[in-house]
């Protein structure tokens, strides 16, 4: 559920290939930028609401976690990854960085840097928790218009600046108008592995 579907699939050893079926829709990152443009332009469009978040978020996790229960990482979630069909809904795209590790640990430095988790930058590789930290970048960038790191210096220096840190990015979304449900969501998304909501049993 949740995935571009491919119009064709072949095998020729050891790779697979796939040909994503037409797709009329829109990628997610054009939807983000007409509400938040880069410039000093005005929006498009009316930033997203908080609801509309809550959705594409919640969408975004039910596709996450089919591919959890299949045994794989995705490893390279970001709005250039999320396309919607002609009806609003989500659909994941591209994914040649996803890998089978079922409970296991996989250390390839893989993915876009705004996106890594703080135990990838540390070393420690990554586990299917790369992907819950990686919805709370999303889900941040859906209601800011921008991702709360830029570069995996400011991922090192947010995993090192315990509650001071995470007080910070709440500030940064009650700007916005995010709801305390909303902080408390993302705050629980961008925690340390151990603890970060979507890990637990």
């Amino acid at each position: 559920p949740w995935s571009a579907p491919a119009a064709r699939a072949a095998r020729r050893a050891p790779r697979a290939q796939l040909v994503g079926a037409q797709f009329f829709g829109a990628q997610f990152f054009g939807a983000i930028r007409m509400r938040h443009p880069p410039t000093a332009l005005p929006p498009l469009a009316p930033q997203f609401p908080e609801e509309w978040a809550r959705f594409y978020a919640a969408s975004i996790a039910v596709a996450i976690h089919h591919m959890h229960v299949q045994g794989y990482v995705y490893r390279d979630l970001k709005p250039e990854n999320v396309l919607l069909d002609a009806h609003g809904y989500v659909r994941l795209a591209d994914l040649g960085f996803a890998k089978k590790i079922e409970h296991k640990r996989t250390f390839t430095a893989v993915g876009t840097d705004a996106y890594v988790p703080p135990e990838l930058v540390r070393g420690r590789g990554r586990t299917t928790a790369s992907d819950w930290w990686a919805l709370g970048v999303l889900t941040f960038e859906i209601l800011m218009g921008r991702v709360p790191f830029e570069a995996i210096k400011d991922i090192k220096k947010y995993a090192s600046g315990g509650a001071q840190a995470a007080a910070a990015v709440a500030a940064d979304l009650r700007t916005c108008g995010a709801s305390e449900e909303a902080i408390a969501f993302i705050g629980g998304l961008l925690a340390e592995e151990e603890v970060r909501l979507g890990c637990g049993p």
